[in-house]
């Protein structure tokens, strides 16, 4: 029995989401520090749906924007997987996945040092048609545009965007597992090289430097 797994990690809370060829759908979540739990959650995961890792055929991540050190562990663990697995690897917009079925949606998530990211899109089922390619701008700078739109946000941005009545941002894996599918990929991976690479989609440079 083949399956695909999906990592989403650009925002909280995480989540795994793991597609069986016998139709079976699981899904695991987790909160704190990603780089630590992901491969115990994977782990888990895979106990649950009582298959081997050698049975993947392949991943999908979603790449951002998000956060810096999730959207970095994610790909690089969705990378390593498939190289050590032989199997094909993927990206999709974490926006696409938290698109509202039906809806114009501005999604605008917190980038630090007094910018937002910005997207917009509208989600038909499983096809997600993109108005607004993710960008970094300012709140005053979007203000205007979200007058009588549906607008989601992550947590910090509720206080600043409270005159919109934003609803929270929520990407999930099994989210990412549904566009897949519906962009042509195959219970045994093929259609997964179609997608964008799973690479972290960085809007600009990290708000920091470590130290060399």
């Amino acid at each position: 029995m083949r399956g695909l797994l999906a990592l989403e990690l650009s925002s909280d809370p995480c989540s795994l989401a793991l597609l069986c060829e016998d139709g079976r759908r699981l899904t695991r979540s987790f909160v704190g520090e990603r780089g630590r739990a992901l491969l115990h959650e994977i782990d888990t995961l895979f106990k649950d749906a009582q298959l081997e890792p050698s049975q993947l055929a392949g991943v999908i991540v979603g790449v951002g924007p998000g956060s810096y050190t999730g959207l970095r562990i994610a790909c690089t663990a969705a990378r390593t997987l498939a190289y050590a697995l032989h199997v094909p690897t993927g990206g999709i917009s974490s926006f696409d996945a938290a698109m509202e079925d039906g809806v114009e949606t501005h999604i605008v998530l917190d980038a630090y040092r007094g910018e937002v990211y910005h997207g917009v899109g509208i989600a038909e089922q499983n096809h997600v048609t993109i108005m607004q390619t993710p960008r970094v701008c300012t709140i005053e700078e979007l203000r205007p545009r979200l007058a009588d739109k549906k607008v989601i946000c992550d947590a910090r941005l509720f206080d600043a965007l409270a005159d919109f009545d934003p609803a929270s941002y929520t990407p999930t894996a099994a989210r990412l597992l549904q566009l897949a599918c519906a962009r042509g990929v195959s219970i045994d991976g093929h259609g997964i090289d179609a997608l964008n690479p799973a690479e972290p989609l960085y809007l600009r440079a990290a708000a920091f430097r470590p130290n060399t």
